[in-house]
C-alpha cells in the first residue's frame, strides 16, 4: 500500500533527522524521549481539535497508545527471535 510505503519512507528519514539533532545537541536518550513526547502531545492534540471540529468520536490518544504498544512489542518479538537463534545455534554446535 502506498500510504504503508511513504510512511516507512518518511519514518527513517524522521529518524535520521532526529540522529542527526541528537549529535548536534549532544542530548541524552531521555532529553530525547522528552522530545518525541512534546513533538507526539503536539501532534495528538492537533488531532483531537480537528476529530472534535469535525464532530468525529475519535480518541486519538488512545489510538497513539495502541501503535506504540504494537511498535515496541514488534522491536521486544524481534529481540525475542533473535536470542532464540542464537541458542539455537548454539545447541547445534
Amino acid at each position: 500500500m502506498k500510504e504503508e510505503r511513504d510512511t516507512n519512507i518518511a519514518a527513517d528519514l524522521l529518524r535520521q533527522k532526529l540522529n542527526d539533532l541528537i549529535a548536534r545537541y549532544q542530548l541524552s536518550g531521555a532529553a530525547a524521549l522528552h522530545m518525541l513526547a512534546r513533538i507526539s502531545a503536539g501532534y495528538i492534540h492537533q488531532l483531537q481539535l480537528a476529530y472534535n471540529q469535525q464532530g468525529a468520536d475519535v480518541v486519538v490518544e488512545e489510538d497513539f497508545q495502541q501503535m506504540l504498544t504494537a511498535y515496541l512489542t514488534s522491536l521486544d518479538m524481534s529481540d525475542v527471535a533473535g536470542e532464540m537463534e542464537r541458542m539455537r545455534k548454539m545447541e547445534l554446535n
